[in-house]
């Protein structure tokens, strides 16, 4: 999944059946996922990181800077922050901060996302 299909890493026209933004995936998506990728750190991708999970998906997000702290989400204090962080680590979710999305990959259907981990400091 990503944030906008339209700016899927990958190419021009790189667009495969299985990414959404947050709009095609409540119009479009007809299938329960068991792997879902998120890419972003957004509010608008909130309800899907705890939606998902709960349905039995392994969801992974990629973020590049650290969940709910955006500049949208400046009325959150740290404490809410911390907590709802925590909730999705202990639901399974996979969270990797500072990741660069490099690439969807698939041919038609998305078999996977190449990205590069933030590097050890």
């Amino acid at each position: 999944m990503h944030r906008r299909a339209d700016d899927v890493p990958g190419g021009p026209g790189h667009r495969p059946e299985s990414v959404y933004d947050f709009a095609s995936l409540i119009e479009d998506l007809d299938y329960e996922p068991n792997r879902c990728v998120i890419i972003g750190g957004s509010k608008v991708a909130a309800g899907v990181r705890i939606v998902l999970p709960g349905h039995g998906c392994q969801t992974t997000i990629l973020t590049r800077s650290p969940l709910m702290e955006t500049a949208t989400l400046h009325h959150v204090d740290a404490g809410l922050r911390e907590y709802v962080v925590s909730m999705m680590a202990d639901r399974g979710i996979e969270i990797v901060v500072g990741a660069e999305t490099l690439e969807v990959l698939g041919n038609g259907k998305v078999t996977g996302v190449r990205y590069r981990r933030p590097a050890a400091r």
